[in-house]
């Protein structure tokens, strides 16, 4: 989900810099393999931000289930059938899962305001992006709230709402792609020309209809009916 989150913020700027002729957006933007190497550095910056506080937070598996049997004795038996079995306890916690969770609750407050911005920002020279920002919204950002917020306020409902949002979340990718074949020409026409291409050989198989096959039904009123 990260990912893809980066990958549209990433649009968004090239846009910016195709749009507006703003030097150090250009630069940045503009250049190919400088908008690579920038969103490779993120990307990885990133996930060692998001990745960091979960290994710190990790505790050994064997201390985990001997907690979670002692909280819950119907865990025992299940533990016992299969030893593999590690999770997460609460008691074993460093704050680095913490840190993710409060992370996450101060993006989900500055976002309305980024995406507000954004919208009165394009709104006047491209719908196409306008519509993407929506769907990034509503496919992405807002179930990535959702998710957030029951597993920060320990909501008994959490598990349910968060497996629906990761459903959703798997939506965006191809209404996205959707969007971008409905506002931009060119990629409209590209795939006409592919479908074209290769339907062609079907049309040459099935051949132009004879005529000599057509029956002529009886004429009424004076007019022959083919």
């Amino acid at each position: 989900m990260f990912n893809i989150v980066v990958v549209q913020l990433y649009l968004v700027f090239y846009r910016l810099a195709a749009t507006y002729k703003y030097s150090w957006l250009q630069y940045i933007y503009g250049n190919v393999k400088v908008l690579y190497i920038s969103f490779f550095i993120t990307i990885l910056v990133f996930q060692v931000t998001t990745i960091t506080p979960i290994i710190y937070d990790g505790a050994h598996p064997e201390e985990v289930r001997r907690l979670t049997a002692s909280d819950l004795p119907v865990m025992a038996k299940l533990i016992e059938i299969q030893p593999s079995i590690a999770g997460y306890h609460p008691a074993l916690a460093k704050g680095g899962i913490d840190f993710l969770l409060l992370f996450g609750v101060v993006i989900i407050c500055l976002l309305p305001g980024i995406v507000i911005a954004l919208l009165v920002f394009f709104s006047y020279r491209l719908r196409s992006l306008v519509v993407q920002i929506m769907l990034l919204v509503g496919f992405l950002l807002l179930p990535a709230e959702i998710f957030i917020l029951t597993i920060y306020f320990e909501l008994s409902w959490g598990s349910y709402a968060a497996a629906g949002c990761v459903v959703v979340c798997s939506f965006h990718m191809a209404f996205d792609s959707l969007a971008l074949l409905y506002f931009i020409k060119p990629y409209r026409y590209a795939i006409r020309r592919k479908l074209r291409y290769f339907l062609r050989p079907l049309s040459h198989a099935v051949g132009p209809i004879s005529t000599s096959n057509q029956h002529v039904l009886p004429s009424i009123h004076g007019k022959l009916y083919h």
